[in-house]
């Protein structure tokens, strides 16, 4: 054997050296297992990857984040403002600045870039922008004042589907259709603390109820449902969009308790959320729905600066809660819970510190959510036997189902039936792939 390397070890029961001979060959066997282990560990640690959103920024810290389809757009602690087309793989920094005040929060509706703009300690301004933020156009008509009457009062804008939007805050709502030139009141209730879309219809948590529109927002009713705790207080609530309501329930099992609807809200079932964190109030925060998938903030244990903060993650077709990886977050910056998530494709996103993003495993076209077709329908709908596409010219689709699983495709015309069949009964989602569209829900029965 060819020596060509020696190394010493002390043992625990003498004083004297071991001489360990080591040949080539076993040097490279040595090296590959360490670079296997090292690798396994740093692929382990990559569940969250930073996208850079900060450093591009100039910044220490995100302020604020979202989305317009696949550009992202984030703000700075030093003001300044950064977008990505591309997902988040590059940035681009800009001097962009608002009309009137700084930039206090960013948001997604109807197509556009909601700013919301601090002007003074009361007075706060709206804005948008369509073309990256080069441009903005005040958007202020008919939302609420504030508690001075000197401005506006702050709101959150939510996106509600077919081009229409809600701007509220605790007390307080308005709705406005992107083609208004002013917001309307809606009188939800006497507080409000969450409003969602799910499948057209809009839901909203008031004061120990559930209420729903389904004429956007113009009258709301309260639900009757069944399963959840009596005098309950709705805190959160998230919904995919299609099939599935989620609501968490504070201070039942120490704010942990989240339960889910498969009926539009009639009947709820509790998960097993509640029980994952030892330490005192791990309330559920924020809440994000996409296809089976739901993700909650947890807020972290008091004083505790060395972990990232937590959140609790359910994936199957029948909730099973458990804690959330939160390798690759940052640690020892704060003890807030994480702020949000949205997705974009396969990819979700949270906000601490920078932007970061993950790869869960839900498939790429799940969780898009029903909107009408411009220029043509798909009838029936519900449907037995057969749907039809309502264009003179042929369109290509694809049908699947709400796991994301593709069923079929091919291109059809109002003339050219598409067959369901041999469908069991349930929901599938019909999208277009080669068109600017969004995919419609389809009820088998």
């Amino acid at each position: 054997m060819n020596i060509r390397h020696v190394t010493y070890f002390r043992t625990y029961h003498t004083s004297r050296p071991l001489i360990v001979l080591i040949s080539n060959a076993m040097k490279k066997q040595l090296c590959l297992l360490f670079i296997i282990i090292l690798s396994g560990h740093l692929t382990r640690a990559q569940y969250w990857s930073a996208t850079g959103a900060s450093t591009s920024a100039g910044a220490v810290y995100l302020i604020t984040a979202t989305h317009v389809g696949d550009h992202i757009y984030v703000v700075g602690n030093n003001q300044t403002f950064a977008y990505s087309t591309n997902k988040g793989s590059t940035w681009t920094s800009t001097s962009v600045t608002l009309p009137k005040g700084i930039f206090a929060a960013l948001y997604s509706a109807a197509g556009r870039l909601y700013a919301s703009a601090k002007v003074n300690n009361y007075d706060y301004e709206l804005y948008y922008s369509t073309d990256n933020g080069t441009s903005w156009t005040l958007d202020t008509v008919g939302l609420p004042l504030n508690i001075v009457k000197s401005g506006k009062a702050p709101v959150k804008v939510k996106d509600m589907g077919n081009d229409y939007m809600i701007a509220y805050n605790s007390t307080t709502a308005r709705v406005k259709h992107k083609s208004a030139s002013s917001w309307s009141v809606t009188t939800i209730d006497n507080v409000v603390t969450e409003v969602v879309n799910h499948d057209g219809n809009w839901y909203a948590v008031g004061v120990q109820k559930i209420v729903k529109s389904n004429d956007h927002g113009a009258s709301w009713n309260a639900l009757t449902t069944s399963g959840l705790p009596a005098n309950f207080q709705g805190s959160f609530l998230a919904s995919n969009g299609s099939d599935r309501l989620w609501v968490s329930v504070p201070p039942a099992n120490g704010g942990e308790d989240i339960y889910f609807s498969d009926d539009d809200g009639a009947s709820w079932s509790l998960t097993n959320s509640a029980g994952n964190f030892a330490y005192s109030n791990p309330w559920v925060g924020a809440m994000y729905a996409v296809g089976n998938y739901l993700f909650a903030a947890v807020s972290p244990k008091f004083a505790n600066f060395q972990d990232p903060p937590p959140f609790i993650i359910s994936s199957a077709v029948q909730p099973s809660f458990s804690v959330g990886d939160t390798s690759g977050l940052p640690r020892g910056g704060t003890t807030t819970a994480l702020p949000f998530f949205f997705h974009i494709g396969d990819k979700l996103y949270t906000m601490m510190g920078d932007l970061h993003t993950s790869t869960p495993g839900f498939p790429a076209n799940v969780g898009i959510t029903e909107r009408e077709l411009t220029g043509y329908q798909v009838y029936p709908n519900p449907a037995s036997d057969y749907i039809r596409i309502n264009s003179p010219e042929p369109v290509s689709w694809e049908l699947h189902t709400l796991q994301g699983q593709r069923l079929g495709q091919g291109k059809s015309t109002m003339d050219s039936p598409i067959s369901l069949q041999n469908l069991s009964p349930g929901v599938y989602f019909l999208s277009f792939p080669n068109e600017d569209r969004p995919a419609v829900r389809i009820l088998k029965d």
